[in-house]
């Protein structure tokens, strides 16, 4: 008898001493190569796909790319046997665009004709890549940051008329740290104000323009952006710019709203197809505990770039071709595992993020078979630029950040974590799952973040090594959590 206790404490301590099911991600990380990310992000954002624009050819060439090496790697389907999850992303591509404005001053209560400004696309001006064809000569009214909320007792529209012509805004709220502005706040919000109350188009006020292609195609509206510089020169004739309508804007946090001493002459011509379908790009492994394996945790990132648009490439390297070699590099390491944990994982590059999180919300929705839940959801975007990452993740359960910082114990690549709030109109694909009250991490990197979806997004601008250390960082974190007993 008391050789067999003796026995089965030996065989105790035995197994105490192996490591557990799923955390040894040894052969896993040794998979994840910082050269082959380097030339998956340069592949993808290479002229090859187009910038990626979801809906557009280029996007799914790249989407099937990404399918294809999944297949090759051994990696599971969904259940209909292909790796891609279709979903509606109406497309619309910017053609051309010209744009002249004629500013005036007044003297004697008359109109006295001051200069003809011609705009640069990409330095000056770009149109929203959302808009309708059209040719419009109409004057400018500043109104704020075009919000119109009376029951908030905000409305930047009080006073002034804007039907037929251009309203100018710049992006944000009277208070950022008021979350009651946050629907407001919307691109679409901002577009339907200013529809509704006739205006020809809305015009961003931005310090630099770029490609934004984050609205609803409406006819009859030509939304555009420009430039703060362009603006001043707009606004000199008044003794206005952009800095101090944003200083005052700042400090009453009232509404300081007139008609501009400018017009616009502009016209655009657009390309519009209502019925374009884009993909989200799937794999997984399926969970080792039959119990938890419907539980699946979801590392996920955008393919999606903004594309080429009037013959501007751009590239979109880092944001998030970058994110989406990290997901190919875990994919990768997934493949080589020795050992599933408890649960599921699913690699999923989203298309559509850039248009709205079309993708992910989409994939939110409609959870592939056979999961019933949704365990947690890393984020990667953006994640190429730099030498420290950081992370912000979900308060609750609090196991996920000591996991996350677990993982951490060996690169030391995070600067900080920090809490995670409610995402809002800048969250990113972590929203879709956050509203449905999954638990987040997202990833990024301390940048610099120069050209912003504009043509300068290149490989140049990319480090292998911290994208590969991302990855392996991720993947770790990721096994563990997935391992978790509860």
């Amino acid at each position: 008898m008391i050789k067999k206790t003796l026995l089965f404490f030996m065989l105790v301590c035995f197994a105490l001493l192996l490591p557990a099911e799923g955390y040894s991600s040894g052969k896993a990380e040794e998979a994840i190569d910082a050269l082959d990310l380097y030339r998956w992000c340069r592949n993808l954002s290479s002229e090859t796909y187009a910038g990626r624009f979801s809906g557009h050819e280029g996007y799914t060439r790249a989407a099937q790319w990404v399918a294809d090496k999944f297949k090759e790697w051994g990696l599971r389907p969904l259940a209909d046997g292909s790796y891609l999850q279709a979903f509606p992303s109406p497309l619309t591509e910017i053609e051309a665009a010209d744009l002249q404005a004629e500013t005036w001053k007044i003297e004697n209560g008359r109109k006295v004709p001051l200069e003809v400004l011609k705009a640069e696309a990409m330095k000056d001006f770009f149109p929203l890549v959302f808009s309708d064809s059209g040719q419009n000569t109409a004057p400018l009214v500043f109104c704020g940051f075009g919000i119109s909320a009376p029951e908030l007792g905000y409305d930047d529209y009080q006073g002034v008329e804007v039907k037929d012509a251009f309203v100018v805004v710049f992006r944000g709220t009277p208070d950022r740290a008021e979350r009651k502005y946050q629907y407001h706040d919307e691109h679409r919000t901002r577009m339907k104000i200013a529809m509704s109350r006739g205006a020809r188009g809305l015009v961003y006020i931005y310090p630099e323009v770029n490609v934004h292609p984050n609205g609803d195609f409406t006819p009859n509206f030509t939304p555009l952006m420009i430039s703060e510089a362009f603006a001043d020169q707009l606004l000199k004739e008044q003794g206005l710019d952009c800095a101090g309508l944003k200083k005052k804007l700042a400090e009453t946090r009232r509404p300081h709203s007139f008609p501009m001493q400018a017009r616009f002459n502009y016209q655009v011509k657009t390309r519009h197809d209502p019925d374009a379908v884009s993909y989200n790009v799937c794999t997984w492994i399926a969970g080792s505990d039959p119990k938890l394996q419907e539980e699946v945790l979801i590392l996920g990132g955008h393919l999606d770039g903004v594309g080429t648009q009037m013959g501007f490439f751009c590239p979109g390297a880092n944001d998030n071709a970058s994110g989406s070699a990290v997901l190919m590099g875990i994919a990768r390491g997934l493949a080589n595992l020795e050992r599933p944990p408890a649960r599921s994982l699913m690699v999923v590059l989203f298309g559509g993020e850039e248009k709205g999180m079309q993708g992910s919300q989409y994939f939110a929705a409609n959870l592939p078979a056979p999961f019933k839940k949704m365990a947690v959801m890393f984020n990667f975007d953006m994640v190429g630029a730099g030498n420290r990452a950081f992370a912000s993740i979900s308060t609750e359960p609090v196991e996920l950040k000591e996991t996350v910082l677990e993982a951490d114990e060996i690169s030391k690549l995070l600067a900080f974590t920090r809490p995670m709030s409610a995402p809002g109109v800048r969250g990113g694909d972590v929203t879709a799952f956050w509203n449905m009250g999954v638990p987040c991490v997202y990833f990024m990197t301390n940048g610099p973040f120069p050209d912003y979806h504009r043509p300068g997004d290149s490989i140049y601008r990319v480090n292998p090594e911290i994208m590969a250390d991302l990855a392996r960082l991720a993947l770790r974190a990721a096994l563990i959590y997935a391992d978790r007993r509860i």
